[in-house]
């Protein structure tokens, strides 16, 4: 099926999510967010044969509109975007209407809001850097490493003096004010992040942690799963009470006892019911495979060597998107900030944060 800007056809007034487009925007969002660029992306989408209504694959304009589209969270939008008299609307502007309409959770989910959060930092990041970058380095610490001192984000870049090239992370406060430089000395990019690299392996790969965090993740994406169960159940008797309320309904009508408010209550509870049903599909565990905690062990097993033997640059972005929440930069101090919150937000479930220096 081709690839749509929202994925979902409308069957009886009520939007049914195409599940072919749909796994479409699912892997676009999952590689976005774990490190990897429009192109990489793009020939994801191409060797999986998804392609745009129009026939053609995805681009790198059709991925980033697909990437700031909030109505694969279930948020409903209409006229977010300014259109000017005689002229085409401009999707990359981001100025409402003044007529615009927002409404959370009345369409079918594809992406979770978290997952969509963390694309739309990562767009806005690449998108301050973009006008200074000149040449290409890779910066892994991009968006995650901040200035002790001033708080402000601390970037990537890259000069060269007598013929030897520096790669750097500088203060951003420390570039801008001229007047009032930040204190804060630049930090060679290679060592940084090879310490911050160290500290993952420490922290995240030791036996120990491994048995620890497999143990933590399998037992909290079972219960997430529980929880989903749970849920539906509770959703599923909300129907059931609406369903029988409307037949009731129904029969006052049959009975010629039909006037303005019974009309207005059978509506009323169609809409009521459609929202259920939304609810119920969005929320079921049917298809939820329960990770083990076994293979949750080789998943880190694999990425450890990627990372560490290999040195392997996208597994290490990988690494570092998943459990790296902020890196805080003080003088020569340097103090990481990991989570597991991004990995069980992929899945629903709720992470934890700890600091270390």
């Amino acid at each position: 099926m081709p690839l749509a800007l929202y994925p979902a056809v409308v069957i009886h007034k009520c939007y049914v999510i195409e599940p072919t487009e749909a796994e479409a925007v699912k892997l676009i969002f999952t590689m976005y967010i774990s490190g990897h660029g429009y192109g990489s992306i793009a020939r994801a989408l191409a060797a999986k044969g998804f392609k745009t209504r129009e026939g053609r694959n995805s681009g790198k304009n059709s991925l980033y509109d697909i990437l700031g589209n909030e109505k694969y969270t279930g948020t409903y939008t209409f006229n977010k975007t300014n259109r000017k008299e005689n002229r085409p609307r401009n999707m990359h502007v981001d100025s409402p209407a003044d007529d615009f309409i927002r409404i959370e959770d009345a369409i079918p989910a594809i992406i979770s809001k978290s997952d969509f959060k963390i694309a739309q930092e990562i767009k806005q990041h690449n998108k301050k850097k973009a006008g200074s970058y000149k040449a290409k380095a890779h910066y892994l610490l991009s968006g995650k490493i901040f200035c002790g001192h001033c708080g402000s984000t601390m970037t990537g870049h890259r000069t060269t003096s007598h013929k030897k090239e520096y790669i750097y992370y500088n203060c951003n406060r420390h570039e801008r004010i001229v007047t009032d430089k930040c204190p804060q000395s630049r930090l060679s990019r290679d060592a940084v992040e090879k310490l911050i690299l160290e500290k993952i392996e420490k922290e995240i790969f030791s036996p120990i942690a491994k048995e620890n965090i497999s143990r933590f993740l399998s037992k909290e994406y079972e219960n997430f799963v529980k929880t989903v169960s749970e849920k539906t159940s509770i959703l599923e008797q909300e129907k059931a009470t609406a369903e029988r309320k409307l037949n009731n309904l129904y029969e006052l009508v049959e009975n010629g006892e039909a006037d303005e408010f019974i009309i207005s209550r059978i509506n009323k509870l169609k809409t009521e019911i459609k929202i259920i049903q939304n609810k119920i599909h969005n929320n079921s565990s049917k298809d939820m495979h329960i990770i083990t905690q076994k293979e949750l062990l080789d998943i880190l097993n694999n990425l450890h060597e990627d990372v560490y033997s290999n040195k392997d640059v996208d597994a290490q972005q990988i690494l570092i998107n998943l459990f790296v929440d902020k890196v805080v930069v003080d003088n020569k101090k340097i103090s990481l900030q990991l989570t597991t919150e991004r990995i069980l937000d992929m899945a629903g479930a709720e992470g934890r944060t700890r600091t270390g220096t």
